[in-house]
Formats: structure tokens, C-alpha cells, sequence
């Protein structure tokens, strides 16, 4: 059997027939992923984000929600939801007369979830917003319409998610709507879920890459305005939104990076990559193009919360350089030791204030990486992922 090269301590290749490690973090890890895929509401096509093991607030013109988790499904799907009724959870239309934004018919998601005690949450399928974040204009808030659910304070832009709709679509759709937040000039960081088992709420903290104006486009907002962070407490807060804001505020300062050794995390699974390396390369960052985009697990990259958006960066080495670029992440193609490039990366984005998290299985480039202040994901896990 080919050998992958004489870096200590790296997992041996294994190549066909090559019996496989007995099922244990990374199998259970593919578990929770499949479980949060049966979550999602049918139809939707999207990522798993309707359900989560963690709680943040929610804002927005849901009503304030209890402070402890729940299980089971976020939002309704569509064929409970047909039924009205299902375990003492109603589900309401809108009364007649109560204000609409001028965008077209209403969804089917644009309905309250009525709780066994009384408590009402706005959308059928979940709700989500968005925390933009301008490094030189803080964070955008909505001064909200005095008949919407605790009218005259300041939350989020957001709403409810549509049938079939994926929450960061929902937040980016919704913010649009209601304060004229151009898509493009985004890009998403964090997504924290709140999972009440008959309800979510997903909030979207995306970075201002383009500079751009508010615009109040329907009814639901009398003001909307960037606010430093350190003033957003002096205004008068959804109750919701306030008990959020203590928990995301710290986030605005988290920015995160993912380190990828490919040559390591191609040696966890005997698919013959020995054969071709270029190719095993681009097929691993083919993977990470496309799965990125749906947020990578934060217990993956050992982060808080629930879902990260991070800036990768992937070191080639050896006949794996040659890969073709892949786009939405920094390609780094080693010289020399792979290794070495790797550490490098690190003491780069550490000194940009960065957050790392490094996908290695080789225990000596590990500790170094922890050296530097970096977090460390197993490769196989990372593999795993990429590949359920």
C-alpha cells in the first residue's frame, strides 16, 4: 500500500479492503447531522438550521419566549400545520384586518403558532432576522411600529420563514423587505438558533462588506438606524431582543477562520486518493465551496453557538498543488512542509484577531496549533460532514 508520506504521528492511509475504525465521534457527529435534517420543514431544500440543541433569544413579532429549551421540531411543518390542531398547538391565519406589508399574497408560513398555554409565536415554519454588522456604524436596529407586538421598541428586522424557505433565505428576504438591506452586501457570520420544539427563531449576524443606506419599505417600521454597540442598551428594547442582545453582543468580536490540512483529511478515507492526489485534492475543495455555504456545525470547529460561516483556508502539498482554485476560500499551495504552512496560516489569522479552528488528525501539528491559540477539529470528523 502506498504511504502518505513520514509526517509523524498523521493517520495511516488505508487503502481498499482496509478494515474500517470502529464508529465513534465522527459516526456520532453524522448522527446529530441527520437528525437536525429530519427537522426540516418538507420541501424546503435547505440547510438543517430548524433545529438546535442550543437557546437564544428571540425578537421580532413573535411573543417573548420562555428562557429553557425544547425538543422536537422548530416551527410547524406543512402537514401538521394543515391539520390546525395537533398536541394542544394551534395554529391561527391572521386576523382580517391586521396590517400587511405590501409584497404580494401571503405565505402559508404567515400564521401564529399558538402554544398549549396561550403564548402565540408569528410563522408556521419559524421565524428568523438579521444583525447586520458595520465595523464603522454598529449593528442595524428596526424602531418598531407601534401595532406590531410591543410596539415603540427597537429589535431586529426579521419574520416569518415561508414554506420551504432556509432561514439565512428567510432573514436575508426579510430584512429586505422591511429595511431595504441589499443581499449582496452581506456576508454571513453566525447563526444562533432558538428551538422551543414547536417553534424557532434563527438569527443571522452577517458583516457589511458593502456599505449601504436603510430604506423603510413597509409598515412595520416608523425608524431604522445603525447603533454603536455600546448605545444599544440606552434604547427602549423588544423584551425578546434585550435578553438576545447580551448574548450575541460578545459574538461581534468573534471572527472566524477554518485551517484545512487536505492532505490529512484526505487520508482518513481509503477512496483511492493515493492514485490521483490532484484530484482527491479538488474533490475535498469542491466539498468545503459547497458546503460552506449552508454554515459548518460550531461543535464541528468547536465554536459557540450553533452555525459559522467561517473564512477558509486549505494548504496543498506535494502533487496535490497542482489542483485547480476553487472559489470562496484562500488557497495556500506548500512549498515545503505541509506542516509548516499550516502553523503559518494560523499565526497569520491569529494576528488578524481571528478565531481558528484546524482540521488535523496529526497529533504533533495539533499541538502546535494549540500553541498558537488555534482549536482543533479531527480531520475524519470534518470528512464525515462533507460527506453526509
Amino acid at each position: 500500500m502506498p504511504r502518505r508520506g513520514a509526517r509523524r504521528g498523521r493517520a495511516a492511509p488505508r487503502g481498499p479492503g482496509a478494515r474500517r475504525p470502529p464508529a465513534g465521534r465522527c459516526s456520532r457527529r453524522l448522527r446529530i447531522r441527520r437528525s437536525w435534517l429530519s427537522c426540516v420543514p418538507p420541501g424546503s431544500g435547505g440547510p438543517p438550521w430548524a433545529a438546535t440543541r442550543r437557546v437564544s433569544a428571540a425578537h421580532g413579532r413573535s411573543l417573548a419566549a420562555p428562557a429553557r429549551s425544547g425538543t422536537g421540531t422548530a416551527g410547524f411543518n406543512g402537514a401538521r400545520a394543515r391539520c390546525g390542531r395537533v398536541g394542544g398547538v394551534k395554529i391561527e391565519p391572521p386576523a382580517p384586518g391586521e396590517p400587511r406589508r405590501p409584497h404580494g399574497p401571503r405565505d402559508p408560513g404567515d400564521a401564529w403558532v399558538v402554544a398549549p398555554d396561550g403564548q402565540r409565536y408569528w410563522g408556521r415554519f419559524g421565524a428568523a432576522g438579521l444583525l447586520a454588522c458595520d465595523p464603522g456604524r454598529g449593528v442595524l436596529l428596526q424602531h418598531r411600529v407601534s401595532w406590531s407586538h410591543h410596539g415603540g421598541t427597537w429589535a431586529l428586522p426579521g419574520g416569518a420563514r415561508h414554506q420551504g424557505e432556509s432561514a439565512l433565505d428567510a432573514a436575508l428576504r426579510e430584512s429586505a423587505e422591511e429595511a431595504g438591506v441589499p443581499p449582496a452586501a452581506l456576508r454571513p457570520r453566525l447563526m444562533s438558533i432558538l428551538d422551543l420544539g414547536i417553534w424557532s427563531y434563527a438569527t443571522l449576524i452577517a458583516d457589511v462588506e458593502t456599505p449601504f443606506e436603510p430604506v423603510i419599505s413597509d409598515q412595520e417600521s416608523v425608524e431604522l438606524a445603525w447603533v454603536e454597540p455600546d448605545k444599544v442598551n440606552d434604547l427602549p428594547l423588544h423584551p425578546a431582543f434585550a435578553e438576545a442582545w447580551e448574548r450575541l453582543r460578545p459574538l461581534l468580536r468573534f471572527r472566524p477562520a477554518l485551517v484545512v490540512d487536505a492532505a490529512n483529511v484526505m487520508g482518513t478515507v481509503p477512496d483511492g486518493w493515493w492514485e490521483d492526489r490532484c484530484a482527491a485534492a479538488e474533490r475535498i475543495l469542491d466539498s468545503l465551496s459547497r458546503r460552506s455555504g449552508t454554515g459548518i456545525p460550531a461543535d464541528l470547529l468547536g465554536f459557540p453557538e450553533d452555525l459559522w460561516y467561517p473564512a477558509i483556508t486549505v494548504v496543498l502539498e506535494g502533487r496535490a498543488r497542482t489542483a485547480r482554485d476553487t472559489g470562496g476560500m484562500e488557497i495556500i499551495r506548500a512549498e515545503g512542509s505541509g506542516d509548516d504552512a499550516v502553523a503559518g496560516a494560523v499565526r497569520s489569522l491569529r494576528a488578524e484577531g481571528r478565531t481558528v479552528s484546524v482540521a488535523t488528525s496529526d497529533r504533533a501539528l495539533a499541538d502546535t496549533c494549540r500553541a498558537l491559540g488555534a482549536r482543533v477539529t479531527d480531520a475524519g470528523e470534518l470528512r464525515a460532514w462533507l460527506e453526509s
